[in-house]
């Protein structure tokens, strides 16, 4: 994790690895975690109707984890926000057994990185939680490439438009 361990635990990350990973979907919820495992899909719902609770039924479908336990692909979460990122790998980190690496431009940590440092963190990571300029950047500088995602989330996606950053990225 690169954001502070403090804030991190705050917004429901777990130091714990062998927490209860089981998510209760509703029936819409259901729905759109089938069509995502199937097909990509564009999730458009109010504040607070579960779209990260769905977006990690995809991760936890067989045929998601199939592609990232042996194909060795990678999910990348992308946001708008520093807190949006350490709340979104918080809650992936708590309801998946993957291992989640966030990436935000406020880590001191990651800033000093070289990019054989980062390519090594994406390799030993399942889950990228990443601010949509830092994920652009990365995709510049070949340390990270669409045929090692099995997953893009675009969380904010109506942020993907016009000339914003999330819109290059994805």
């Amino acid at each position: 994790m690169t954001a502070s361990r403090e804030e991190y635990l705050r917004f429901g990350g777990s130091e714990r690895r062998d927490v209860d990973k089981t998510v209760v979907l509703r029936g819409y919820q259901k729905e759109l975690t089938s069509l995502g495992v199937k097909q990509n899909i564009i999730v458009c719902l109010p504040t607070g109707s579960g779209k990260t609770m769905i977006a990690v039924s995809v991760m936890n479908s067989p045929e998601f984890q199939h592609e990232v336990r042996s194909e060795g692909k990678k999910i990348v979460f992308i946001v708008t926000t520093v807190q949006l990122a350490v709340q979104q790998a918080a809650y992936i980190e708590k309801f998946t057994s993957y291992k989640v690496l966030l990436c935000t431009s406020d880590s001191t940590k990651s800033k000093s990185w070289t990019l054989l440092k980062w390519k090594q963190e994406i390799e030993s990571h399942q889950v990228l939680v990443m601010i949509a300029q830092l994920c652009f950047d990365k995709i510049l500088q070949d340390v990270l490439n669409f045929h090692q995602m099995a997953m893009l989330i675009l969380d904010e996606c109506h942020h993907a438009a016009n000339l914003h950053v999330m819109n290059e990225a994805g």
